[in-house]
């Protein structure tokens, strides 16, 4: 046996390495930070009754791909425990016993196939679950009810995630945080069951389309992430549930317009992040343009180029539309900007022609409960303008 010389602490047998990031500050501390790196398994941990003091640990496991019942039921005092970053295939049933104060559980980059969901028996005081980087291919019901006191759990990357099930988040009423980004998502699972969420990261997967009632039960969202999700279109009313959101990123996404109004019901949105989107900046993005001048007008990096028509890119933004005269007998809408993003001292102001089919009622957005249409041709009109304070 190999003394470690610090505080009589004896380094057991199969331990290879055992000290704190600040070794002088070895004692009944709770800041002490442990790394153990294990030479041949598991079972060493069960002569580890002479450090049960320590609240925060990482394990580096060679080799190990099991982790065994009962294999940390000696650290009874242990709030954080990190075992990212290994080769774990399997967790088993009772694996977590004796850990009634862990409140961070990592298991990130690892090699789980399935949510290890009864290992997480007991632990009643775990507030933050991460599993990212691992090739779990489905999520089944109620995969977390046995652990409702949970407020963050991260999901992401879960690259050969191939089903999740309608009441696999069931009983997680205190999550405030769920990460879901580049998960191959081709829809928005149901969430219905997480009233608490206030952040929901759904980045980098494949949606397509945002459709009415995606969000339905998340009251209490205040943050949504939708970068690089393939979104090409978002349906009317599809944020109608978000009644508290604050901040929206539909960034590096396939768009090219939204439907009139979208986030009238958002009273309390304040920032949007729009860029790198194929913006087409005809009539239908009018809207818009008053609503992002009226309700965040501070906020300059929330908007792309417009992509078309030809004659408005690629300097033009959506925020610099505006409808200043119908030409050519109602058949063509003229746009003028004082463009805030080309470099340059002082407003650049220009103006381009876009062709339409007729163009009527358009007048300014402030005027309160005003319908604007622009006509389609064959006696059809679609809006044009804004609502009420031109959506917001």
């Amino acid at each position: 046996m190999v003394c470690a010389r610090r505080e009589g602490i004896t380094t057991p047998p199969g331990l290879t390495h055992f000290w704190p990031h600040q070794p002088d500050a070895l004692s009944h501390t709770v800041e002490n930070w442990f790394h153990f790196y294990l030479a041949d398994g598991f079972h060493i941990l069960k002569i580890l009754w002479a450090i049960a003091f320590i609240r925060f640990s990482r394990f580096i496991l060679p080799d190990t791909q099991v982790i065994r019942t009962d294999t940390f039921k000696h650290l009874r005092h242990l709030e954080i425990l990190q075992l990212s970053r290994n080769l774990v295939r399997k967790v088993e049933v009772g694996a977590f016993n004796g850990l009634p104060n862990l409140n961070t559980l990592e298991l990130f980059d690892n090699r789980l196939t399935t949510v290890p969901t009864q290992a997480f028996e007991y632990l009643s005081k775990l507030r933050e679950l991460w599993l990212r980087n691992n090739p779990i291919e489905s999520i089944p019901s109620y995969a977390f009810n046995r652990v409702p006191s949970l407020r963050r759990l991260d999901l992401g990357e879960l690259k050969r995630l191939e089903y999740i099930s309608e009441a696999a988040f069931e009983g997680l009423v205190n999550l405030r945080y769920l990460n879901l980004g580049m998960c191959n998502l081709k829809e928005i699972p149901n969430l219905t069951a997480l009233v608490r969420l206030e952040e929901l990261e759904l980045s980098g997967n494949r949606l397509g389309r945002v459709r009415p009632g995606s969000f339905q039960g998340l009251g209490s969202l205040r943050k949504l992430w939708l970068m690089h999700a393939r979104v090409a279109a978002v349906e009317r009313n599809a944020f109608d549930d978000l009644k508290a959101l604050e901040e929206l990123n539909l960034a590096h996404n396939e768009l090219a317009s939204l439907p009139h109004d979208l986030f009238a019901p958002l009273h309390r949105l304040e920032r949007v992040h729009l860029h790198h989107n194929p913006w087409r900046c005809d009539c239908d993005v009018l809207w818009l343009s008053w609503w992002l001048r009226e309700t965040v007008p501070s906020n300059t990096s929330c908007c792309a180029r417009c992509h078309a028509p030809p004659a408005l890119v690629p300097d033009w933004h959506i925020v610099d539309v505006e409808v200043t005269a119908v030409a050519e007998g109602g058949r063509a809408l003229t746009v003028t900007s004082s463009r805030r993003n080309p470099a340059g001292q002082g407003d650049v102001t220009g103006s381009a022609t876009h062709p339409i089919r007729e163009l009527s009622n358009l007048s300014s957005p402030r005027r309160k409960r005003q319908r604007r249409h622009c006509g389609g041709g064959g006696g059809e009109r679609r809006h044009c303008g804004g609502g009420e304070g031109g959506g917001s």
